[in-house]
C-alpha cells in the first residue's frame, strides 16, 4: 500500500468517525479538571498526613503531630577544605569525600 492509498483510507475512515458537539467537549473537559482537582487534594491531604506521622515516629514525639518544628538549612559550601564528620570525628578534606562517593569506574 502507497503513501497515497493511506491518505485516502484514512480519509475514508474520518467521515465515519462519530465527532462530539461543542457542549459534549465542555462536558468531558470540566469533568477532567474536576477530578484532577479532587485527586490532587487527596493525595496533598494525604501526603501532609503521612509526612506529620512520619516526623512524629522519627521523633517519637506525640507533639510532632500537632506543631511543626522549626527547621534551619544551612547550604554546604563547595569551596571548603574538610567536612565535618556525622559522629563528630576528625574532619574528612573535600578530596577524602569526593574519594567516598566514586563508586563506579570512570566512563
Amino acid at each position: 500500500m502507497g503513501i497515497v492509498e493511506y491518505v485516502k483510507a484514512t480519509q475514508g475512515e474520518m467521515r465515519h468517525v462519530s465527532w462530539p458537539n461543542r457542549k459534549q467537549v465542555a462536558l468531558s473537559t470540566a469533568t477532567v479538571v474536576a477530578i484532577s482537582l479532587l485527586v490532587a487534594s487527596v493525595l496533598g491531604v494525604l501526603d501532609f498526613a503521612f509526612l506529620r506521622g512520619l516526623r512524629a515516629a522519627i521523633s517519637g514525639e506525640e507533639s510532632a503531630l500537632i506543631e511543626s518544628p522549626d527547621v534551619e538549612v544551612t547550604p554546604l559550601s563547595v569551596e571548603s577544605e574538610s567536612v565535618p564528620q556525622a559522629d563528630g570525628g576528625d574532619e574528612q578534606s573535600s578530596a577524602e569525600v569526593e574519594g567516598i562517593l566514586d563508586i563506579g569506574p570512570e566512563l
